[in-house]
C-alpha cells in the first residue's frame, strides 16, 4: 500500500487508455475527491477509477443521484461497471465490464471501475452536478462529488460511417462455449454505445468446408447460425446496417490442404499462404457467391468479407490482391485491415473499404490520408505550432 494513502479506502482516477489490474498501485496526484467530466450533448462519456482497500469489504454497493443543472440529467444515464479480471499470460488482465449490484474488495487489491454519462441530445450547456455514494457492511458512507461540464452542441452523427469490434475474443457466439453469456452482455452493450456493424469474430468461421469424393463442399450453418443469434438479442439486421464475415481460419487451412495451397500456421490465429492455387480461389469465389445469395433472400446487411489483416511488403499485397479479386468475382465485397505502420502498401486497394488503427472505417486510402492529414492540422493549431 502506497505510504502517502492514510484512509481505509481511495478513490483514483486513469486515463481510459491505461490498464487498471488488482496489482495496480496508484499515484498520490491519480487520487479524486471528486469526479469531473465534460461531454456533448448525444455521447457517452466515459472514465475509468480505481478503488484500493485497506480492508475487506465483503459488500460494497452505490447509488447514483440525479445531476442537477439547467435541466435534470437523470441517475439512469449514468452506470458504473466493475472490471472483471482474468489471468494471461501468467498476469492478471481486464476482460469485462459487468454491470453488479454490488462488488466485494479485497485487502491491498485494486479493482478497477468504468464510469458512462450518457448525455441527452440538445441538454443546455453548462456544469450539472450530481453525488456518488458508496456504502456497505461495517463501511461509513463515501460520498463523491461528480460534475460534468455539457458542451453547447451534440456530438454529430457519422451516418456514413459503421464501427464495428471483431475481437470478441473469448465472448464466442457458439452454443457450446461457456462465455456466450458475456458474449450478449458485450454485444448489447456496445448496440447501447453506437456500435452499428455487427460479424462473425474472425477467429471463428462462417462456413464449414468438407470433401465429398474428388469434389470440395461447403455449407454456411456456421453464419446461419451467428445470424439467428445477432436476431434473438433483438438487432435487426438489414439492409441499413453492416456485417463483417470471414470464411474462417480453419475453414480456410482445409480449404488450402484440399486444393494444395502452400500453406503455413504463423500462429494459432493466422494461416499465411504462399500464394494461392485457382483451385482455392475458385471455392473461396464460389463461398462469396453463396454468402451474397443467402443474404439477398433474407434481406440481410451488406456483407463486407475480412480478406487479410494488415497486408504489407510484395509478398502479402500479392496474395492479398488474389483474394479481392475473387471476392469481387463472387459479387463480394473486400475488406482488409491496416495500422499506423502500413500506409503505402494500401496504394493498390483504393477501391476496398479499409478498417483502419481500430477506430474508423474509409472508403480509400486517399480518404485514410487526407483524415490523417485533418488531424495533424487540428493538434499543430492546438499546440501553437
Amino acid at each position: 500500500m502506497p505510504s502517502f494513502i492514510k484512509q481505509d479506502i481511495v478513490f483514483f482516477k486513469k486515463s481510459i487508455t491505461d490498464k487498471v489490474v488488482p496489482t495496480y498501485r496508484p499515484e498520490s496526484q491519480d487520487v479524486i475527491s471528486k469526479i469531473e467530466l465534460t461531454a456533448a450533448g448525444d455521447e457517452y462519456e466515459s472514465c475509468q477509477l480505481g478503488i484500493l482497500s485497506k480492508k475487506p469489504v465483503p459488500q460494497l454497493k452505490f447509488r447514483i443521484s440525479d445531476l442537477k443543472g439547467k435541466v435534470t440529467i437523470p441517475s439512469q444515464n449514468i452506470s458504473i461497471r466493475t472490471q472483471y479480471y482474468f489471468t494471461y499470460k501468467n498476469s492478471m488482465s481486464p476482460k469485462t465490464l459487468d454491470l453488479r449490484q454490488e462488488i466485494e474488495l479485497y485487502p491491498d487489491y485494486t479493482q478497477g471501475l468504468w464510469l458512462t454519462a450518457y448525455i441527452p441530445e440538445n441538454t443546455p450547456e453548462g456544469v450539472y452536478r450530481g453525488t456518488i455514494t458508496f456504502y456497505g457492511l461495517n463501511l461509513k458512507e463515501i460520498r463523491i462529488p461528480l460534475e460534468i461540464t455539457v458542451l453547447p452542441f451534440n456530438l454529430p452523427q457519422l451516418k456514413n460511417h459503421f464501427y464495428n469490434i471483431m475481437w470478441l475474443g473469448t465472448y464466442d457466439t457458439n452454443p457450446s462455449s461457456h462465455a456466450q453469456e458475456i458474449c450478449k452482455m458485450a454485444i448489447l452493450d456496445q448496440k447501447a454505445h453506437g456500435i452499428n456493424a455487427f460479424g462473425c469474430e474472425p477467429r471463428f468461421p462462417a462456413c464449414n468446408i468438407y470433401k465429398e469424393g474428388n469434389e470440395i463442399r461447403f455449407d454456411l450453418k456456421p453464419l446461419e447460425y451467428r445470424m439467428n443469434f445477432y436476431k434473438s438479442l433483438g438487432i435487426e439486421l438489414d439492409r441499413n446496417s453492416k456485417f463483417i464475415w470471414r470464411i474462417g481460419i480453419h475453414p480456410e487451412k482445409v480449404l488450402a490442404e484440399l486444393s494444395g495451397t502452400d500453406t503455413r500456421i504463423l500462429d494459432k490465429y493466422v494461416v499465411e499462404p504462399l500464394s494461392f492455387t485457382e483451385k482455392f480461389l475458385d471455392v473461396y469465389t464460389q463461398i462469396v457467391r453463396a454468402v451474397e445469395e443467402y443474404a439477398r433472400k433474407n434481406n440481410l446487411p451488406e456483407m463486407y468479407l475480412f480478406n487479410i489483416d494488415e497486408p504489407y511488403g510484395e509478398y502479402k499485397n500479392r496474395v492479398a490482391l488474389q483474394l479481392i479479386r475473387a471476392t469481387k468475382r463472387g459479387g463480394g465485397h473486400p475488406w482488409v485491415t491496416v495500422n499506423d505502420t502500413y500506409y503505402e502498401p494500401l496504394k493498390e486497394y483504393l477501391d476496398v473499404p479499409v478498417f483502419a488503427n481500430g477506430y474508423a472505417s474509409y472508403k480509400t486510402y486517399e480518404e485514410y490520408r487526407n483524415a490523417g492529414k485533418k488531424i495533424l492540422v487540428l493538434q499543430r493549431c492546438a499546440e501553437g505550432t
